[in-house]
């Protein structure tokens, strides 16, 4: 008797409702080949030979038995007709070798070659079956640029004649007021008609969604409003406790601008508990763009997963770096994007990223990635040609590498935190523990990273007093710390300056949290992303080495007060020494300024700390300084910028990695000093990138400081390793080219 039970068969469709009514009709009898564990591993249907799969992740029925009609999501033959039309889209003609528009008439600017060509393609892939695609040129080459030119160039088919009138947080309707993050026509557009329930009804497939990290967002609208002519596209900023709610008042502008982190709390969930959409999960849009998609790497992120479930008929993502550590990362870009079959991971794991990081590696693996990415991405470099000439004509950059020795102390103080470092991992070896000490094992390499910097990062005298405030709760759940416990879910990143939520003992960086609270999207105080437990600023314990600038206006630091900390940011006492990558700093920019007195400087590092401790040493030295970090608040930043670009008497800016190597031009600089290594070198890339790009008159040098005979030799290792892999995976350099295939070629390649 048909009996199909949901716990055991989810794959099947639930017979009996009214939707399926009775058994299922009768199919083709299908035989599947098994291993020894029970798992499908081939198929074998009438009169065809054995199709092998990967092994499924599906197991049979009770008993051994096979049901007909059971879909099998790993089986290749599946998904040949999907990669024969990706395939399809691939052009071996170099893109600046094709046709090219002219800049678009809306536009106030004129668009470089490479933006035409670009703006070109666009509209190609936007007309192919990809329905969008990945624009991943170099930093700087002007990807908001050309989207803001096919945005104004393929605007709605045919929109509905009702439109909704934008309207401020307020209530009031542009007609009344001018609200200050929208950008309206000058002639009012009529309100949307009331649906038979009373309410109106958004308009479909009309809005442009831009999504973006927070430092971008305003400029975004400020790129929009400056570049395009008579206010041709309506802006609104999403964002704030009092942003526009009503998803048909937010179809009536054309781009709606917000962030990952606001997307990610509209996002419906179903567990622990189901909720309902939020406004921008009720709308479907004309295209969505996603800024600096590399946020969106982990397939497993909620910012990952959120984008995954928005409706749009175009998808664009904007991204430098595509790949910063592994294949693994081009998935979720392929996932939202929706191309088939790889927006499945059994699909991408086994034909894509699986094959890739085998450790029988073969060219085959790698031609693999470069046709997928030829399909669906374009990427140009800064020193690619067209026409014969470069893309940019960019002043050079000069990349030292700067080898500081420990002083004795220093060395001695490293020492014994390594052979702590290495007696406990040898311990967790001995108990054959490794894995299950995987997050203890991060904080040990996270303090040897400090320790290269100054030992006040790990030495900090307050951290005792700090656990002390924990609450019994919180203090349980640092017991059982594991690997998600310092990895941080609002950025997805290893926790560099890791904080302790009190009410509930969750780890973030410190940076994350302070925007987090700087800029919560709620009336009330902020949730934890994990807990949801409700939390202020004054509840995040820095665990060790930790301490943020405590914000405070955007005023350059010049001095501190006789007690040894400054009025707007707090700092260890005033008995420090400087560290040698805080004497080496110094003496760069005291040399480079005797020579060139209007030169300025751009100071990155992963810890706050550590900057705060270069401030106090710059302020002896009476160097003006702007800090730049997670406590400053979104309208602030862009004034500080504004600031170190019209201030001659303010020469340096010393910011964090993962607050500022993102969305800042910082070209009126041409020194950037980096004071600590990361595993990923796209990140530095992006930060150096913020002083190297369009508007730079100067030469710019890069000075990379870093302590031989240390753990910054083994990052500067892996760091090439990853940049080998970026390489392969998009054919640039040594690496081996994807040559021009046939179609037959190209489905071989996929399919054997």
């Amino acid at each position: 008797m048909w009996a199909p039970s949901a716990p055991n068969y989810p794959f099947l469709p639930s017979y009996g409702s009214p939707q399926t009514p009775g058994p299922p009709p009768v199919q083709p009898y299908v035989i599947y080949q098994r291993d020894p564990a029970g798992r499908i591993i081939g198929v074998v249907s009438p009169g065809q030979s054995t199709v092998p799969i990967s092994p499924s992740p599906l197991r049979l029925g009770p008993g051994g038995t096979v049901l007909p009609g059971v879909f099998l999501p790993t089986n290749p033959e599946c998904h040949t007709e999907d990669v024969r039309k990706l395939v399809g889209n691939i052009n071996f003609d170099e893109p600046h070798q094709q046709a090219r528009l002219d800049t678009p008439k809306d536009l106030s600017i004129s668009l470089l070659e490479h933006q035409k060509i670009g703006l070109t393609w666009m509209i190609k892939m936007e007309l192919s079956r990809m329905k969008g695609g990945i624009l991943a040129d170099d930093m700087g080459l002007g990807k908001t640029v050309q989207s803001m030119a096919l945005i104004v160039t393929r605007r709605p088919e045919n929109p509905s004649q009702s439109q909704a009138e934008p309207v401020s947080p307020n209530g009031t309707s542009s007609s009344q007021t001018t609200h200050s993050t929208a950008a309206t026509s000058k002639t009012p557009v009529s309100s949307v008609p009331s649906s038979p329930s009373s309410t109106p009804r958004p308009r479909d497939y009309y809005t442009t969604l831009i999504v973006a990290p927070l430092s971008l967002v305003y400029q975004w609208k400020r790129e929009i409003d400056t570049k395009t002519r008579n206010n041709c596209l309506r802006v609104y900023v999403y964002h704030g406790a009092s942003r526009e709610r009503r998803p048909h008042i937010l179809t009536g502008y054309d781009v709606v601008v917000t962030t990952y982190n606001l997307l990610t709390s509209e996002s419906p969930r179903e567990t622990p508990a189901p909720t309902e959409p939020g406004p921008l999960f009720r709308i479907k849009y004309w295209r969505i763009i996603l800024d600096e998609a590399q946020v969106i790497k982990n397939r497993a992120a909620k910012s990952s997963i959120a984008v995954a479930k928005l409706q749009s008929r175009y998808k664009w993502c904007l991204s430098g770096t595509p790949i910063q550590n592994s294949i693994d990362e081009l998935y979720p870009p392929v996932r939202f994007l929706g191309i088939k079959p790889y927006n499945q991971w059994d699909a991408f794991r086994r034909d894509i990223s699986g094959p890739a990081q085998s450790a029988n590696l073969t060219p085959r693996a790698f031609q693999r990635v470069q046709a997928l990415l030829k399909a669906i991405l374009l990427r140009r470099r800064k020193t690619d040609q067209i026409d014969g000439k470069p893309i940019l004509s960019l002043p050079g950059k000069t990349v030292h590498e700067v080898k500081e020795n420990f002083t004795t102390p220093e060395a001695e103080f490293y020492k014994s935190v390594q052979e702590r470092s290495e007696e406990l991992f040898q311990s967790m070896m001995d108990a054959n523990a490794v894995m299950k000490n995987y997050a203890n094992i991060l904080v040990m390499i996270l303090r040897l990273r400090q320790a290269c910097c100054h030992p006040l990062l790990v030495l900090d005298r307050q951290h005792r007093d700090h656990l002390a405030r924990l609450s019994l709760e919180a203090k349980s759940q640092l017991d059982r710390a594991d690997l998600t416990s310092i990895l941080c879910l609002l950025c997805d990143d290893i926790s560099t300056n890791p904080v302790i939520l009190s009410p509930c003992g969750h780890i973030y960086c410190e940076e994350c949290v302070e925007t987090q609270v700087n800029n919560h999207i709620e009336d009330s105080e902020p949730a934890c992303p994990r807990c949801q437990h409700r939390f202020s600023l004054k509840q995040a314990i820095p665990v060790g080495g930790g301490g943020g600038s405590g914000g405070g206006g955007i005023q350059p630091i010049t001095h501190y007060d006789d007690d040894g900390t400054n009025s707007t940011h707090g700092l260890s006492p005033s008995s420090f020494i400087p560290s040698s990558k805080i004497i080496r700093t110094l003496r760069i920019i005291r040399e480079t300024r005797a020579d060139q007195p209007t030169d300025k400087f751009v100071v990155f590092s992963q810890f706050t700390q550590m900057l705060l401790l270069v401030s106090r040493a710059l302020a002896r030295e009476h160097i003006p300084h702007f800090i730049f970090d997670g406590s400053v608040a979104p309208m602030e930043r862009e004034d500080m910028v504004k600031q170190f670009y019209d201030r001659p008497d303010v020469p340096v800016m010393l910011i964090s990695m993962k607050c500022g190597s993102v969305g800042l031009n910082l070209c009126c600089a041409n020194h950037v000093i980096l004071l600590d290594l990361w595993w990923n070198p796209a990140l530095e890339d992006q930060a150096t990138d913020r002083v190297h790009r369009i508007g730079q008159t100067k030469p710019v040098t890069v000075h990379r400081i870093t302590i031989p005979d240390t753990i910054e030799d083994r990052i500067l290792h892996l760091q090439a390793d990853k940049r080998d892999i970026i390489k392969r995976a998009f054919g640039e350099g040594d690496s081996e080219k994807l040559g021009r295939l046939s179609y037959q070629d190209l489905v071989y390649l996929f399919r054997g």
